[in-house]
Formats: C-alpha cells, sequence, structure tokens
C-alpha cells in the first residue's frame, strides 16, 4: 500500500520503484468499498435500468429524460468537521477547537427533495430544489444556562427518524413544497419521488400519503429504487457533497445557525449546476 512496502516486498530500491511508476510498469490504484450486491439486486438493478427506457421510441431508444421524477433523501450534516485545515500568519495563534467526544460533533439531519432542472431558451424556468427540510423539533428551554434564557426557544434535532416522523414531513413539508414549484404545465401528469428501501421511509401504497398525494390535481406517486443502490440517487451522487462543501465554509458556530447555512447553501448556483451535471451523465 505504500512505496517503501513495495520496496521491501519486490527487495529494490525506493527510487527505482518512482522510475518504475513514471515508465507505467508500476500503477497506483485506489480501492474503495462497493455495495454488496446479491443475484437478485443485479436482476432487479437491470430490470430498473430496462423500466428507464422510453418505450414508446423504439426505432430510437433513449432513457427517460426523468422530468417528473423527484429525488428525497436524509442526510446527516455536522456543525463541523473532525480535522480541518487553517491558513495562519506566521505570528497567529492556531485555533483551538474542543468537544467532549469526536463522535458526537452537533448534528441536525436534513430531508432534502431535488427534481431535474428545465430551461427554456437559456434561462432557467424551474431549478428543481424543492426543499430541505431539518428535522428537528422547536421547544422552550425550561432552565436558564450560559448560553440562553429560561423560555428561549431551543432546537431538539430527532434523533429517531422513525415512519411516523417521516410521514409527518412527507405529508405536511414536501408535498405542500411539491404543488407550489412544480411547473405548470405539468402538474397533470404522473410526479414519482424516488426514495431509497430504508425502514423509516413510507411503503409505496401508504394511505395515508396516497390519499393526500391525489388532491389539487395532481398525481404523486412513491416509488423504491433497487436495494443496495445508492448510485441511482442523484443526492447520494454528489448533490450531498456539493451542500457540505460549502456549507462547511459558511462556519455556522451554533445548531440554531446551521439550519439556515444548510437551506442558503442549497439554493447556492453551483448546487444546481453539480445537480444538472451529474444527471446529464
Amino acid at each position: 500500500m505504500t512505496i517503501e512496502d513495495v520496496s521491501s516486498r519486490l527487495g529494490i530500491s525506493k527510487s527505482r520503484i518512482q522510475r518504475y511508476l513514471k515508465k507505467g510498469l508500476i500503477r497506483r490504484h485506489s480501492s474503495s468499498i462497493k455495495p454488496y450486491l446479491t443475484n437478485a439486486n443485479k436482476k432487479t438493478r437491470l430490470k430498473w435500468c430496462i423500466d428507464m427506457i422510453d418505450q414508446g421510441l423504439l426505432d430510437d431508444p433513449k432513457f427517460k429524460d426523468l422530468f417528473d421524477f423527484v429525488f428525497i433523501d436524509e442526510k446527516w450534516f455536522y456543525l463541523h468537521q473532525k480535522s480541518e485545515r487553517y491558513y495562519l500568519l506566521p505570528e497567529e495563534d492556531e485555533p483551538h477547537r474542543t468537544c467532549k467526544n469526536k463522535n458526537y460533533i452537533p448534528r441536525i439531519m436534513f430531508l432534502c427533495v431535488v427534481a431535474r432542472p428545465r430551461f427554456r431558451d437559456g434561462e432557467c424556468v424551474f431549478d428543481g430544489k424543492i426543499g430541505c427540510f431539518p428535522l428537528v423539533t422547536f421547544e422552550q428551554a425550561i432552565r436558564r444556562s450560559h448560553n440562553r434564557l429560561r423560555g428561549e426557544q431551543v432546537i431538539k434535532p430527532i434523533q429517531s427518524i422513525t415512519r411516523e416522523v417521516i410521514r409527518d414531513f412527507m405529508i405536511n413539508r414536501v408535498l405542500p413544497a411539491i404543488r407550489a414549484k412544480w411547473p405548470r404545465e405539468d402538474v397533470h401528469k404522473p410526479i414519482f419521488i424516488q426514495q431509497d428501501n430504508a425502514p423509516s421511509h413510507l411503503k409505496v401504497d401508504d394511505p395515508q400519503f396516497c390519499e393526500i398525494a391525489k388532491q389539487d390535481g395532481f398525481d404523486i406517486r412513491l416509488i423504491c429504487q433497487p436495494p443496495n443502490s445508492p448510485d441511482f440517487n442523484i443526492l447520494d451522487l454528489g448533490f450531498f457533497r456539493a451542500i457540505q462543501a460549502i456549507q462547511y465554509s459558511k462556519n455556522a458556530k451554533t445548531m440554531k445557525d446551521l439550519i439556515p447555512v444548510v437551506q442558503q447553501v442549497n439554493d447556492h448556483p453551483f448546487v444546481c449546476f453539480n445537480t444538472i451535471k451529474i444527471l446529464r451523465q
């Protein structure tokens, strides 16, 4: 895994290893762990891809444009990173950051909802950003502390994300946001909300969701992507990474600051551009 290891195993100098690398006789390779796929998983993934082909174009088959798809997923956003890099003046004091436990950095889970952006004559008519909803509750502080006064509003992250919590957010936050932002010319067409197979997510035939999803002339349906397939969701492919890259540069100090920072970053033009790039790929 290192030049020194290769040198000791082959019994040659490290400088010769470097020359071999330049000549292409030895190559570097970074290996990352991939999702484990059973034969059933592979068949399901293949069927999913085939279903994404537009059946009306048999002479010139093409993949669907996904303009009728909405992607949702949850993501933990941390107040700060375990390790951060700073550029300082020679006489400047080094930042001193403390935490009781590095595995318990303050964090909030967000439910992000996006769709494919749309353009007309080179102008963006729908940016695809439907919403970024923090999974939190707001309570009044029972006691006074050096951080807040008694009775002041306190943000409490929802630590246990159950199906009931997701149902409440889907019905009261996601569906109204889709109805408010969806292009008017496509309201009469079916809209598919693609989610992964997390146990907390709703079943595709959830009666409460299905009843409300049919209101106001909309036809909103739930579908589940293939198991063990995070690479089939635009959010996992790069949307979350784009948000986090900008969010850490905003330097939120408290949990109260983290919510508007993530929501503002969600509207950043770079995030929209990154979404378009990945969907085209």
